[in-house]
């Protein structure tokens, strides 16, 4: 027979733990207060014990976790390309700054021989490791199918064609992607992307908008090109909405209007002057304020025919 029961139940934010319990089968048995203390003194000892366990656990496991977004984080960068062109036709300077320690942005430069290349920047929906994983999945399709140098309605078809199989429904990218070749002549497909702005060397800006869908979005949508000439000391800054949708401390955004400023009043001669222009107006416009997307910035001056 039990003459007296005792437990001592410890919690965290409504978790329990385990439970501690004490009885006696001898029926004059009694248990005083120094029992009952020393019982309760077990069990926080106890609990503490289980919940640094549990801690422990979490945290291997949350290394774990950041080894491997490390190692993707990395995988990511050496996807980028190691070096871009600087020819007697052009220069081309390129970046990427994820928003976490991946991102579903990206972009390329793919020669295409005879002077030729294509530019494509790729902005994935969402962010994070999900985002990271469908934009590089993009990268390595569309640079696939970029190479094979067949027209470019037909390369976004195939691309579009790929994701609406393999992504789910809410998983989709905007991309532009555009091939220059030495004479200026510059023909593109804007999917779904932030128009980029051509500067011409003249003056004027120029922004390079269409109406197609994004890819991966309707696995029956169509894609036009669009043809623009280009003229020696122009610069094209293709970027994606991380660049435009940049808020300040006030929840002010960047918008188009304020770099379309920056382009203006640019008075250097180089690739790498603008691209820094630009992100020094973003940092001063940002006031410290946390990045909330990611941001590519592909900047390409046409230099004119070499000969």
């Amino acid at each position: 027979m039990i003459e007296t029961l005792d437990a001592t139940i410890s919690t965290r934010q409504g978790e329990l733990l385990g439970v501690l319990y004490l009885d006696s089968h001898v029926p004059s048995s009694a248990f005083t207060d120094l029992d009952r203390e020393v019982l309760r003194s077990l069990a926080r000892e106890a609990a503490t014990v289980v919940e640094n366990a549990r801690l422990f656990a979490s945290s291997r496991a949350k290394q774990r976790l950041d080894h491997e977004i490390e190692i993707a984080s990395q995988i990511q960068k050496t996807l980028l390309p190691k070096a871009l062109p600087n020819t007697t036709e052009l220069s081309v300077t390129g970046s990427t700054l994820s928003c976490h320690s991946v991102g579903g942005d990206c972009f390329d430069v793919i020669g295409l021989g005879g002077g030729r290349y294509g530019f494509f920047v790729g902005d994935v929906s969402g962010k994070g490791v999900s985002a990271a994983l469908l934009a590089t999945l993009l990268q390595g399709v569309f640079f696939t199918t970029a190479a094979m140098d067949i027209a470019l309605p037909s390369v976004f078809s195939r691309v579009n064609q790929y994701l609406c199989e393999r992504s789910g429904d809410d998983r989709y990218a905007t991309v532009f992607y555009g091939v220059l070749d030495k004479m200026g002549r510059f023909e593109y497909v804007n999917a779904g992307h932030v128009p980029p702005l051509l500067l011409r060397k003249a003056g004027g800006l120029e922004g390079l908008g269409s109406a197609n869908f994004p890819v991966g979005m309707f696995a029956e949508a169509e894609y036009q090109s669009t043809r623009v000439q280009v003229e020696a000391g122009d610069f094209l800054v293709i970027y994606t909405d991380g660049v435009s949708e940049a808020s300040n401390n006030s929840n002010e955004l960047f918008e188009e209007a304020r770099l379309r400023r920056i382009m203006e009043d640019f008075k250097g001669t180089t690739v790498e002057q603008l691209g820094d222009t630009i992100r020094e107006g973003m940092r001063a416009f940002t006031e410290g304020a946390p990045q909330s997307d990611d941001i590519t910035i592909l900047v390409i001056q046409y230099k004119g025919n070499g000969g």
